[in-house]
């Protein structure tokens, strides 16, 4: 009897030994397979899965999964804080990152395809005290300006390949530059004052030539200052420098501020013109606007019309001559950023509780359309007639139709963290190449998003 119960035990038991047998196997192999899949996520960049396309009742762009996005904290608790702005060129976006969690931060050229860390600057940098000016590319070289905090005693502009990470040269200076670089013509140009320590009452501002390949540097033409307040940038500085014309008529013209008389909490805004070539001014002190404690970055249109944005109001200013053509009056709460898209001046306004963007003729300052922001639109891009910025009202990646002021993405932040958002001015754009659509790509407090252009 028990030789019978044995057999059929047996037969009971094998089959389900070899099933037991099997799933071992296929759960090994599944494991080995995840573990080998988790390995290889180390050197590709994480993939939000978990956000979707969503749209919102108005047909706006609220959330879409990006093509890549990489931590710059090292996947540490620090936020990316200074006013370290991001830079692309070619192949490769530049940011501030920390890969070993220990605070300290280094300059990084990172993969515009992948998100790989491709070079790492080797020079520790203090975040809060270093400025990335993000817009000068000459011959695949870059020249970035790095400006220590006020209390620092030295500043330093630094020349660096872009597609390397190698340092070429180094200038240094023990009174901090202007934080303003214009590219033209093959060359960089920049200001400094001569700002000594008891802050005396004459100071020459200059304006110098760099060469990014080399960085020498040349004084080309200076402009003496009744006062200058380097701290605070109210008056005594040149701000929004603008450089135009071709190799045998440049020019170069910039707003600047003077202390007004008697009272040392107000500038009077003038309007210089500097012909480059001939190494003369065409006028030097036109005034623009009075009782000014700051104004906005200028641009320009057709190397004929300049914008400026002083004591709350827009101007539009013929170069040439110095002429107000039109002023927008008095805006309450008027900051606002100027960028010129397809013939149409954009206004994005970043003061006041309700703010708006703007979209001007820029010949005679007539307003074709207004549309509520999200109460911060600094530091606008473009790209195909489509106006991007992360606001720095609601923390959001905005974009809007510069015809008609339709916004199109109002894209929410996508970290979890309830204190990281997308970062005002810390955007950047890589148009495509036959007919791909370009990328963006947008800092948060603590990562690096790359998204697919509009068009």
């Amino acid at each position: 009897m028990s030789s019978l119960q044995d057999y059929w035990m047996m037969r009971l038991i094998t089959p389900l030994a070899i099933m037991i047998n099997f799933f071992s196997i296929r759960i090994s192999l599944l494991a080995s397979c995840l573990f080998l899949q988790s390995c290889s996520l180390f050197d590709e960049p994480e993939k939000p899965l978990e956000f979707e396309t969503v749209y919102d009742e108005q047909g706006v762009l609220r959330s879409q999964p990006p093509n890549w996005v990489v931590d710059l904290n090292g996947g540490g608790n620090d936020m990316v804080k200074g006013m370290s702005n991001i830079l692309v060129h070619d192949s490769i976006v530049v940011a501030i990152t920390s890969e070993d969690k220990s605070n300290n931060w280094y300059l990084t050229g990172i993969s515009t395809n992948t998100g790989k860390f491709k070079w790492k600057w080797n020079e520790i940098i203090t975040q809060e005290e270093w400025l990335l000016q993000p817009n000068i590319n000459v011959n695949s070289k870059g020249i970035f300006k790095f400006a220590i905090k006020y209390k620092s005693a030295n500043t330093e502009v630094y020349g660096i390949d872009l597609m390397t990470g190698k340092k070429n040269w180094t200038i240094q200076r023990g009174i901090p530059w202007n934080v303003d670089f214009e590219a033209h013509n093959g060359f960089v140009y920049t200001t400094y004052v001569d700002i000594s320590a008891n802050q005396d009452t004459s100071k020459l501002e200059t304006v110098y030539q760099i060469d990014p390949l080399t960085g020498a540097y040349d004084g080309i033409c200076n402009l003496k200052l009744d006062s200058v307040d380097d701290r605070l940038g109210i008056y005594g500085q040149f701000k929004g420098l603008q450089v135009f014309g071709d190799e045998l008529n440049e020019f170069w013209f910039s707003p600047y501020t003077q202390l007004q008389p008697n009272d040392s909490t107000w500038g009077d805004c003038f309007l210089a013109l500097y012909d480059i070539t001939n190494r003369e001014y065409i006028y030097d002190s036109i005034p623009l606007i009075g009782r000014v404690r700051s104004f906005g970055p200028t641009t320009t249109y057709n190397n004929r019309l300049a914008f400026i944005n002083a004591a709350e109001h827009v101007f539009g200013i013929d170069i040439m001559t110095g002429e107000i053509i039109w002023d927008t009056g008095l805006i309450d709460q008027g900051g606002f950023s100027l960028h010129v898209v397809d013939d149409i001046l954009i206004m994005g306004q970043y003061r006041g509780s309700v703010s708006y963007m703007y979209g001007k003729d820029p010949e005679s300052g007539q307003t074709l359309w207004r549309t509520e922001n999200g109460g911060g639109a600094e530091e606008l891009q473009s790209h195909n007639g489509i106006v991007y910025w992360a606001d720095r009202g609601d923390g959001k990646l905005w974009a809007m139709e510069a015809k008609t002021g339709e916004v199109l993405w109002k894209i929410n932040r996508p970290d979890p963290e309830s204190d990281s958002w997308f970062v005002h001015g810390k955007l950047g754009i890589l148009p495509g190449e036959n007919g791909e659509k370009g990328k963006l790509f947008a800092s948060t407090y603590r990562r690096l998003y790359c998204y697919e252009l509009i068009r």
